[in-house]
């Protein structure tokens, strides 16, 4: 592993996410008592980078928990969605190097920490810590599914290759992580659960970390409230994670595999640092 660079933000982002041409890193975060979204432009100088917010607060209140680029275009340009605390989910987009952001919905009772969009068609799904998945079609604005877990939901990801798979973050104990088939849309109908044991060798806290897929899909990275995060491979039916990896010195809020570069690890940790990986 190596580190490539770091940089500090003002606090700890919730969360983080690639532009599609791979030059910008978003970051969702709390900055002034404000939740914000803003970027780096990586194609700057290295040394002057400089963190650039974006206009409009449409999260009224707490903190933005979630931030996803969508595999469709709205209006012929790149858009991402947000989840924060004040249970909506909005749908940013890009025009003409400019950002408008639209509410879609605020029909959970709590908390949105994860969002995520499917390729194949115009949903977005939020998952909730009030135990809800739901999915809505953005173009006809109707709901697509919604079903209630057994435990809270704390983020959730398409899988960027296999258009039915779908992965879920619980709370459920070796069982955090959950493979969902999107042609059974049953909450009973797992098709593959993973994830830690939760004890005094292994004091992992779900909330405070994200998951996500390698470029492949065959990789689930995770963060950590310890110093560094894990690497799943879904191809092996064992709760345990194939990789840690350590050295980050503090806990690691998300982990961000580059969608071009499929070696090349982000992570956000705690203390306001992010920092990128080349994985060797």
């Amino acid at each position: 592993m190596t580190s490539i660079c770091s940089a500090h933000l003002h606090e700890c982002p919730q969360d983080m996410e690639w532009h599609p041409d791979g030059n910008r890193l978003f970051a969702a975060f709390k900055s002034t008592g404000r939740a914000q979204v803003g970027y780096y432009d990586l194609s700057d100088d290295v040394s002057a980078l400089r963190f650039r917010l974006l206009p409009g607060e449409p999260h009224c209140t707490g903190l933005l928990r979630s931030i996803k680029f969508m595999p469709w275009q709205a209006s012929g340009a790149p858009c991402f969605a947000t989840g924060g605390d004040d249970h909506s989910v909005v749908l940013w987009k890009e025009s003409q190097e400019h950002w408008t952001s639209q509410k879609l919905y605020n029909s959970h009772s709590s908390f949105v920490y994860g969002v995520a969009g499917a390729a194949h068609k115009s949903l977005i799904a939020s998952a909730s810590v009030d135990k809800h998945l739901r999915m809505v079609d953005v173009v006809s604005g109707t709901d697509y599914f919604c079903g209630k877990f057994d435990s809270s939901l704390l983020s959730v990801e398409f899988n960027p290759v296999d258009p039915n798979l779908l992965l879920l973050t619980g709370c459920v104990e070796k069982k955090q992580l959950m493979l969902m088939d999107l042609r059974y849309l049953d909450p009973e109908s797992l098709v593959h659960s993973f994830g830690w044991e939760i004890g005094e060798n292994h004091p992992r806290v779900t909330r405070q970390f994200q998951q996500c897929w390698s470029p492949d899909g065959w990789y689930v990275s995770t963060g950590s409230c310890e110093d560094g995060y894990d690497i799943f491979d879904i191809r092996y039916n064992n709760y345990l994670s194939t990789h840690s990896v350590h050295g980050t010195k503090s806990g690691v809020v998300k982990t961000q595999w580059h969608p071009v570069v499929n070696d090349l690890l982000i992570s956000a940790i705690r203390g306001g640092r992010i920092w990128l990986q080349q994985i060797i």
